[in-house]
């Protein structure tokens, strides 16, 4: 038994599958398969579905395909309070006690230089950083000479 080209075995393929297209979708391109039409309708109520139901599908979901036990996911909202209360909690004080470098600008504009930036107390230009609370990313900037305090900056 002879094999055909890859060629003719493509051009074979190609047609099969156009045949298939043309029946499932009953061989015009202007009207929409019933399928479809629900598809396109179930798709348009998901879009108008609270956050409430996308959490319940979501639990749904992890629970019957990725077999995820539901005492897992329900610990998921306690974690998440954890988080809220020892993480970003902790960033009020930084943000209330020190302002940006925009802020120490707009407040004391005489601060700024051609050489960068000068101590509103001190008239400095020597300017420190360190890290806040021990935290990575938040610096506060300081006066090396009078210790003093300026502004914030957050590293990414």
């Amino acid at each position: 038994m002879s094999r055909l080209p890859v060629t003719h075995r493509n051009t074979i393929i190609w047609i099969i599958c156009y045949m298939i297209k043309k029946v499932l979708f009953m061989g015009n391109n202007d009207k929409t398969h019933p399928m479809e039409e629900k598809a396109y309708q179930f798709g348009k109520a998901l879009k108008k579905l609270p956050l409430w139901g996308w959490g319940i599908i979501a639990f749904i979901t992890m629970i019957s395909i990725f077999n995820i036990h539901y005492s897992y996911i329900l610990s998921l909202p306690f974690l998440w309070f954890l988080w809220y209360v020892f993480i970003r909690i902790d960033d009020k004080p930084w943000t209330e006690n020190y302002p940006t470098l925009e802020e120490y600008w707009r407040i004391h504009p005489e601060t700024k230089t051609k050489n960068g930036i000068k101590c509103y107390y001190c008239g400095s230009n020597q300017i420190k950083s360190y890290l806040w609370n021990n935290k990575q990313g938040r610096r506060v900037h300081y006066c090396f000479q009078c210790r003093q305090d300026l502004y914030r900056t957050k590293d990414f």
